[in-house]
């Protein structure tokens, strides 16, 4: 589903009024700075300063910032209304208790962990905005626009409300920027060796946020200030350790994959998280997506061996399996 594009709102009148209403600033990161809004509690302004920004920049962003607001999914942050004055641009959205960040920050201040359930419903909740992302020509995106990766899915970009119900992903949009500054150790192998940011990219990061809330500590795959070059080799597999649900860990060992092409896909994680019947469970469900893996590379060996035995070329080589 989508929604008609929004206008950006250029007259004085009506950007000076929304600058009087700016309150309490509630919080400031890379892209910008998020203020609430004298007399409307449920709302909040986040002010994108355009200063230090070239012309074509600033064009730039605006058009990606206008395309998102094309977009309507349940955990995706929608940008109600788009202001833009000579040094700025804002924008207004929904208003949520805080990031999940500082919700997994709380819980280790008092001891908490996340449940299993969750953690599944966080997966679940961003699989599904993911899925939304990245599916260009289906179900879920009938005017066919581009595939959209966001490029930083990280705990702070994920905000929650009171209830920690519901969960949205946010900082969606704002160019090639995500890419290099999104965290290193949520960043995908492929993307730190210099490959490009692709879907797969996103589900790697997704992998690392059900990572941290599942143990409460950072991966350590990056630690001691490795470089990736000498982390991600050939054969390499994560150390799941420190994730004791079996659930979880199973999820992990199918996202946070070497070969972005063997990853799973947010439709493939959605597909999984929803068992066909009662006697389905998702590691029964990932384990038969294991076997099956397993089965095609035992069915392309055979080919090759069959291709192999019928070469007079390499009668005398021999045969790598």
């Amino acid at each position: 589903m989508s929604c008609k594009a929004k206008e950006i709102v250029t007259d004085p009148a009506a950007v000076n009024a929304l600058i009087s209403r700016l309150g309490q600033e509630l919080g400031q990161g890379l892209y910008g700075t998020v203020h609430s809004i004298d007399g409307e509690q449920d709302k909040v302004v986040k002010e994108i300063s355009t200063l230090d920004l070239l012309e074509h920049s600033v064009a730039a962003l605006e058009k990606g910032i206008i395309t998102l607001t094309e977009l309507s999914h349940p955990n995706l942050i929608r940008y109600e209304d788009i202001y833009k004055s000579n040094n700025a641009i804002y924008m207004t959205m929904a208003r949520y208790a805080c990031s999940l960040e500082s919700t997994l920050r709380a819980y280790k201040r008092t001891n908490r962990s996340f449940s299993t359930a969750q953690v599944i419903d966080v997966a679940k909740q961003i699989g599904s905005a993911l899925e939304y992302l990245h599916n260009s020509a289906d179900a879920h995106n009938k005017d066919k626009r581009q595939e959209i990766v966001h490029g930083d899915v990280k705990l702070a970009n994920i905000l929650v409300n009171k209830e920690e119900t519901k969960f949205v992903l946010t900082d969606l949009g704002f160019g090639d920027q995500n890419a290099t500054t999104a965290l290193m150790y949520c960043i995908a192998p492929e993307v730190l060796l210099g490959g490009k940011l692709t879907p797969a990219a996103d589900m790697w990061s997704l992998g690392i946020v059900l990572y941290e809330l599942s143990s409460k500590l950072k991966t350590p795959f990056l630690l001691e200030a490795k470089q990736p070059r000498t982390v991600y080799v050939a054969g390499w597999t994560p150390n799941l350790s420190a994730i004791k649900d079996v659930t979880i860990r199973s999820i992990l060992e199918h996202i946070l994959v070497l070969n972005p092409k063997e990853r799973l896909t947010a439709s493939m994680l959605m597909q999984v998280l929803k068992p066909q019947d009662e006697f389905s469970s998702i590691s029964s469900m990932l384990e038969i997506r294991t076997l099956k893996k397993k089965l095609e590379e035992m069915e392309e060996k055979l080919r090759r061996l069959e291709e192999y035995s019928h070469d007079p070329n390499v009668y005398n080589e021999p045969f790598e399996y």
